[in-house]
């Protein structure tokens, strides 16, 4: 019985230490050695712990800080993980691991878990603002705002000039539609700190939530003047400034979509009444009645919605998409036979295509120009099919670049690839695609076969 103690009140122990509770585990060891003086593993463990108290050493050494740095800049968060749990056990007293193994879990996603590792660090350091701007973010992330405000102003009582508090409450007032709010908070924030992009991002996305298309430009404009080469910045300098481009940079999209993935379902389907994904479905199983289709390749698959719909009567589903994270939950769903990380025509250039049905639910949005797209399907597919796509419609001829970034295209457009790659317009029809602030854009449903 009294090792069976000795083991539940060390196990006890050693979890309050990774919590960084040392004075409940110093408590504990000293229960054991009341009741056992002469116990050699509680009395190694009270020894440690008071050395640990004692000494005023508490971080690691220079050497292991700079390892960590150098895994957060390669985004090593996993690796991060691993290392700085072992380390908070050697070093329980140390702010600055508690601290960056609350970061580097938030940014796998572990909001929760984030904020106990930023509590630790508050018990062990109440005076680093930093610890509460980082746990107001998670805060945030999990959607508990007035709780993240809280973090956000303690901060900035701490550091006045904290930059990221300022920015954090201006998306929190972003979000919920106090624009004016939200804009002098990330002029604030602008104004601490001269450089920073993402304040003057969102300082630049707000003014197009407000239609001031002028200010928007004036501060995406900022953003390359520190940045020449930001992608994000130049395509939406473009848009806005009516300058219709081929396509937009592949980083463009594949960050927006990365930073959108968590929350795209809901955002799509729930709030902006998306069904397309549906209309899709009932178009293709009209033109084979109770017939399986063999094969269907989902040009930019996002996280499954037209998968999801193709499922019961495909046989095989192979989902492509240029975001990671968007592919993370299209792979959740169990609903694909391949998954695949790549730009489209990249993977229409290097494989072999051998598909029934090329399908793009809401992708053309996001290339202007599908020349490409159309030559390399008919071209290189072993067998003929069909392509089917929508596209944000547009009265006239041609594409264009519309101020929200994305392209629209018009029906006579998609006619004259028709006739220059060799397809058949077997059905065309104009819907409702989803709302767009008080409007709602309309699609064009094409099928094509080739």
């Amino acid at each position: 019985m009294g090792s069976l103690f000795v083991n539940k009140t060390l196990s006890k122990a050693n979890s309050y230490i990774k919590k960084g509770k040392i004075d409940e585990a110093v408590s504990l060891c000293n229960e054991i050695l009341h009741r056992f003086p002469a116990n050699k593993r509680a009395r190694e463990k009270l020894n440690f712990l008071t050395n640990q108290i004692c000494s005023k050493v508490n971080d690691p050494s220079d050497t292991a800080i700079s390892e960590i740095v150098e895994l957060f800049n390669k985004k090593e968060y996993s690796r991060i993980i691993e290392r700085v749990e072992k380390l908070t056990v050697e070093f329980p007293r140390s702010f600055f691991l508690w601290n960056v193994l609350g970061v580097a879990k938030a940014k796998l996603g572990f909001y929760s878990s984030a904020i106990s590792a930023y509590d630790v660090a508050i018990s062990l350091d109440q005076k680093d603002s930093t610890v509460y701007t980082n746990k107001g973010n998670s805060l945030q992330c999990l959607g508990h705002l007035e709780f993240a405000i809280e973090m956000y102003k303690k901060a900035i009582s701490i550091t006045p000039k904290s930059a990221n508090s300022f920015k954090g409450l201006g998306d929190i007032f972003r979000r919920r539609g106090q624009l004016n709010e939200a804009i002098e908070l990330y002029k604030e924030a602008t104004s601490i700190k001269p450089d920073y992009l993402e304040a003057f991002y969102k300082l630049s996305k707000t003014f197009e939530d407000l239609q001031k298309y002028d200010l928007a430009t004036e501060n995406y404009q900022k953003i390359t003047s520190l940045n020449p080469d930001h992608s994000i910045a130049n395509h939406m300098i473009n848009a806005l400034t009516g300058k219709t481009t081929k396509a937009p940079p592949d980083h463009y999209v594949k960050q927006l979509f990365d930073s959108y993935a968590t929350k795209f379902e809901s955002s799509l389907v729930e709030d902006l009444n998306y069904d397309l994904p549906k209309k899709f479905a009932e178009i293709i199983k009209s033109t084979k009645p109770n017939k399986p289709v063999n094969s269907i390749l989902d040009l930019g698959c996002g996280t499954g919605l037209m998968g999801r719909e193709a499922r019961s009567f495909c046989k095989k589903l192979v989902g492509i998409d240029l975001s990671g994270e968007m592919l993370k939950q299209a792979k959740n769903k169990g609903i694909y036979d391949q998954l695949i990380e790549t730009d489209i025509l990249k993977y229409l250039s290097e494989e072999k295509l051998n598909y029934d049905y090329f399908i793009a639910a809401d992708v053309f949005i996001y290339i202007g120009d599908l020349s490409d797209v159309f030559r390399l399907i008919k071209s290189k597919n072993n067998r003929s099919g069909r392509l089917m796509f929508s596209t944000e419609h547009l009265e006239g001829r041609g594409f264009f670049l519309e101020k929200s970034g994305r392209f629209s295209h018009s029906r006579g457009y998609v006619e004259e690839l028709c006739e220059k790659f060799d397809y058949r317009l077997s059905y065309f029809s104009l819907n409702a695609l989803r709302k767009d602030k008080d409007d709602v854009i309309m699609a064009g449903l094409y099928l094509l076969e080739f």
